[in-house]
């Protein structure tokens, strides 16, 4: 069937009932063969490699490989079969009978070579667009921050005569300036105003 794996074919046993497949594992498979009744089978020869197929009444299929052991002309051929084909053939043959009646089917069937798989090529990195790059912030190039006076002074508003009035009508009212205390009389004076009074009262 397939050059590249050495198989020279692909084959299918359909079973319609459980009692037949028994009858086939007891006589044929424990022995370590099988007949499949496919007489159109050219190129087969002693030993040839082919994939074999059985498929049970329930539709469970089971697979494997296997070499031609004898090849009866008209009739079909002899092929091997794997004992772990056998173990799950004798693990799954006493379910119970799904249909009353049919007959075995013996096939040859054609599958489907797998296609190579094309090499990965490896991609160049294409050249950024224009527009890629007009989206990337630019980065300036960093500047001294100014003194701190020069700062003040560029950012700051300047100061008017409104500013002045506000600043000043903010502040509480000046008190009043309190009175001097009235001087004390001299002791001078009031000794001359009793001798004053002494006089007119002696006159």
């Amino acid at each position: 069937m397939d050059a590249m794996s050495g198989l020279q074919g692909a084959f299918r046993v359909t079973y319609a009932r459980y009692g037949e497949l028994r009858d086939d594992l007891a006589q044929q498979m424990v022995r370590g063969g099988l007949l499949v009744k496919v007489h159109d089978a050219p190129g087969l020869d002693f030993d040839s490699a082919v994939d074999l197929e059985l498929v049970l009444p329930d539709g469970t299929t089971l697979q494997g490989t296997g070499k031609v052991l004898q090849v009866f002309a008209g009739v079909g051929f002899a092929v091997t079969v794997q004992p772990q084909l056998v173990e799950e053939v004798s693990r799954l043959a006493d379910r119970p009978e799904v249909a009353v009646t049919g007959e075995t089917r013996h096939e040859r069937i054609e599958r489907a070579a797998p296609h190579p798989v094309p090499p990965a090529r490896s991609r160049r990195p294409s050249a950024p667009s224009s527009l890629w790059l007009s989206a990337v912030p630019l980065r300036r190039p960093a500047t001294r921050p100014p003194p701190v006076a020069a700062a003040a002074l560029g950012t700051s508003p300047p100061f008017t005569a409104t500013d002045a009035l506000d600043l000043f009508a903010g502040l509480p009212s000046p008190a009043a300036p309190a009175a001097p205390p009235a001087p004390a009389p001299s002791t001078s004076t009031r000794s001359d105003n009793l001798s004053r009074i002494e006089k007119v009262q002696k006159a």
